[in-house]
């Protein structure tokens, strides 16, 4: 049943997208001259190009409750390899291999390129929206439109002639023109999400024993886009997630775990504060009562990304994205209890109540 569930759910990420690539021809009236226009999607290099932010909000929020295999299956149409997929790629390595001085000649690599944390001495992601792992390229690249993008931990690289050697010049510390490479900066954590684009993450972790370790992250993201129509760079709105992840010990490190993850008990209050901007109250966000596990993958993983929260804000009230001091909605509780599946025979873990004001 399982995986008539997974083939399903890879036949309708496929039907959905495919309608996205669709070709279109022109022919001249002489009938000579076939004109191909470029798809919504397809790739340049090693990184997916969209047509606008419109496609990216789609494509995301049509992946987002995908399992794995289906995700994989999407990235193929386009000979894509995706962060998410680098990322599986290298734990699965890591844990086959045997000889210790090869494997932390391998975390050193994967150190350089933003993969493994050795504050935690686990696998990361070298960028801070990590909701978007499935559209970005292992080195966090993404084009929208005729704009380049660069994710980092801490920051969001813009480069407006969208060449990828401008990119290069502006990493390897050479002179670029300041309108041409925009860099828009984040602070990597902070205690408080309502001073609108510094919060990075909220953590709940816990070793479940000398084996296993479970992390539970509350996101918030905002992605800063240039828009023809806005005519500049503009903030079109936020987003709060959850972020489920599962290790496992392998030796001083910690590797991906694939499993299920379930929640019970959710509880959190998020808006109804007002928006001096937007001229209005952000509606109250308040989730189903659940007081029985609910399992939230329906295929094994070890990163799960679910949305608790978006926020999508009027093209009247755009905004400047150097308004750092913007208040979004506020936290006023949040509280979840989650594990792994019985199935694991993993212990019970209860995320002790994040009040974050």
């Amino acid at each position: 049943m399982k995986k008539l569930i997974v083939l399903a759910g890879i036949a309708m990420v496929l039907t959905f997208f495919n309608a996205c690539q669709q070709d279109e021809l022109e022919v001249d009236p002489a009938g000579e001259t076939v004109l191909q226009e470029k798809p919504d999607i397809y790739l340049e290099e090693d990184y997916l190009v969209f047509k606008n932010s419109e496609i990216v909000e789609n494509t995301l929020n049509g992946l987002n409750d995908q399992s794995f295999e289906a995700k994989q299956q999407w990235e193929k149409q386009f000979s894509f390899k995706s962060a998410m997929t680098y990322r599986n790629e290298a734990s699965n390595k890591l844990e086959a291999m045997e000889n210790l001085a090869t494997a932390e000649k391998f975390i050193s690599e994967l150190v350089s390129k933003g993969y493994f944390s050795m504050q935690d001495s686990c696998l990361s992601y070298p960028f801070f929206n990590i909701s978007w792992e499935s559209v970005l390229s292992p080195t966090g690249l993404v084009k929208i439109g005729d704009v380049l993008y660069c994710f980092k931990k801490d920051k969001e690289i813009m480069v407006r002639d969208g060449n990828k050697s401008t990119l290069t010049r502006y990493l390897n510390h050479k002179e670029v023109d300041n309108e041409t490479v925009k860099v828009f900066g984040f602070l990597k954590t902070k205690s408080s999400p309502t001073n609108f684009g510094n919060l990075g993450h909220v953590e709940g972790r816990r070793d479940l024993n000398y084996y296993h370790r479970l992390l539970v992250s509350f996101l918030y993201e905002r992605i800063i886009v240039s828009d023809p129509i806005a005519g500049g760079d503009i903030q079109k709105g936020l987003r709060y997630n959850i972020n489920y992840h599962s290790y496992r010990r392998q030796n001083w490190w910690w590797i991906d775990y694939n499993t299920y993850f379930s929640f019970r008990n959710p509880d959190w209050n998020i808006g109804g504060n007002f928006d001096y901007i937007q001229d209005e109250y952000y509606s109250v966000v308040r989730p189903t009562p659940q007081y029985e596990w609910k399992q939230i993958n329906s295929s094994k993983s070890a990163n799960v990304n679910t949305i608790i929260y978006q926020a999508d804000f009027k093209p009247s009230t755009w905004l400047n994205p150097q308004y750092d001091t913007y208040v979004g909605p506020s936290i006023n509780s949040f509280q979840i209890e989650v594990k792994n599946n019985k199935v694991d025979t993993m212990p019970l873990f209860d995320m002790s109540k994040l009040n974050i004001q």
